[in-house]
């Protein structure tokens, strides 16, 4: 048996592990206290990686409706997908938090802190243990028989409609819940929490971000962000990719912003400071985000600095600037130290 522990700060995050588990197996069983839409997507998302045909897989997901949390459409996205069996927890605390996949030969297992929600998927302050062992093991009989009593203890699957129409008719909004209980960590959060990130922003090592940006955070990221305690939505960017971010974490804190939205004669270069880095699962624009400064440096991308950009190795095109992220070393011969040459002071 293997045991290995997920947290926020781990190099593989937690949905990317279910994703690499679901490859090897035919069987996902999920049992959920709280499911979202969020949740939903990430279940059939796995259902997707899951080896063999429809007809040798199986699906089957417990779900609970204590407190309001869960969510009525996301029942129904469930509820519709092929092959999917859903069912609903009769007990009224119900609070498990627990998912397996089972192949020919493995099974592996997460349980936790983590529901089937946006923020129990990919936010920061949860926990889980990731299980692998042989399908033969007394520990897999012992899963695989817990979750068999958790499911039969469900509601039959011929009551699963009648039961979500009757959820969606009575469930009240739990926000008014989670505002009440959010209230005082924001205003300690908002007291101590800023002086004891700040220290380590201090110093980086020396590297430099080159980001492009080719959209515009929505909406609902934005406020979701801001109900963090996030700055402005325009000194934050979103991180693509779980590597780049690990490399913020791990020191980087400079980096130049090539902004590709709009037309290609709009678009602008600039130096920027990395001022803290957010982790938080949204529904459109993923996980990760910086929060920069405002601009210290920018270069003019007259047609000179363009071409200068694509010998450099940075830009892939004249005339779009297209581009991908890239992280530069610093040294006095290097490609960062050739951009601070071209570059003027913000605002000259």
């Amino acid at each position: 048996m293997k045991a290995r522990y997920l947290d926020s700060r781990d190099v593989e995050t937690l949905s990317e592990a279910m994703v690499k588990a679901a490859k090897k197996s035919r069987q996902l069983d999920v049992a959920a206290a709280f499911l979202t839409k969020a949740g939903a997507k990430q279940v059939l998302q796995l259902m997707l990686n899951l080896q063999g045909s429809k007809r040798t897989q199986q699906v089957r997901v417990l779900v609970g409706l204590w407190l309001g949390v869960t969510e009525p459409e996301a029942l129904r996205q469930l509820r519709r997908a092929p092959g999917v069996q859903l069912r609903v927890a009769k007990t009224p605390g119900f609070h498990a938090k627990h998912l397996s996949f089972r192949g020919t030969s493995s099974v592996v297992t997460f349980t936790g802190s983590a529901n089937f929600t946006a923020k129990g998927l990919g936010g920061v302050g949860e926990l889980v243990v990731e299980v692998t062992d042989k399908l033969q093991s007394r520990t897999a009989s012992g899963e695989r028989d817990a979750f068999r009593r958790a499911w039969e203890d469900a509601y039959p699957e011929r009551l699963t409609d009648e039961v979500i129409a009757a959820y969606r008719a009575k469930r009240k909004s739990p926000q008014i819940i989670f505002d009440k209980a959010s209230r005082l960590g924001k205003s300690l959060f908002k007291e101590f929490g800023q002086d004891s990130n700040r220290a380590p922003d201090l110093v980086g090592d020396g590297t430099v971000l080159w980001f492009p940006i080719y959209g515009t955070l929505s909406q609902a990221t934005v406020r979701a962000l801001e109900a963090e305690g996030v700055g402005r939505a325009e000194e934050v960017i979103g991180i693509s990719s779980k590597r780049t971010f690990d490399r913020i974490q791990l020191g980087t804190r400079h980096l130049w912003v090539m902004d590709l939205r709009g037309r290609p004669k709009d678009r602008t270069l600039k130096f920027q400071r990395i001022l803290r880095e957010v982790e938080l699962a949204t529904e459109h624009d993923g996980r990760y985000f910086a929060i920069v400064s405002s601009p210290r440096r920018t270069i003019r991308l007259n047609m000179t600095n363009r071409r200068r950009l694509r010998e450099l190795g940075l830009v892939n095109r004249i005339d779009s600037l297209s581009c991908t992220e890239r992280i530069l070393r610093a040294g006095a011969s290097s490609v960062a130290s050739a951009l601070m040459d071209m570059s003027v002071a913000e605002g000259r």
